[in-house]
């Protein structure tokens, strides 16, 4: 089922997604230490898995010898 967004609650939406997102007070919060070293190890872990990926392909792409 497809539903169509009229003009009026496109406004409705922009309003909500405004009051979202542009309307906040300050947040009182940090990152410690051990949240730092996670998103250390998951980029670590994201690059690994690309370098990986493609070194596979290449080798794949190296035995069909078009």
């Amino acid at each position: 089922m497809i539903y169509k967004i009229n003009n009026y609650m496109k406004k409705i939406l922009f309003i909500q997604l405004y009051s979202l997102l542009l309307i906040t007070n300050d947040s009182f919060a940090y990152f410690d230490p051990g949240t730092g070293s996670y998103i250390l190890q998951v980029l670590a872990v994201v690059l690994a898995s690309i370098a990986t990926f493609f070194r596979i392909l290449f080798e794949f792409l190296k035995k069909l010898e078009f």
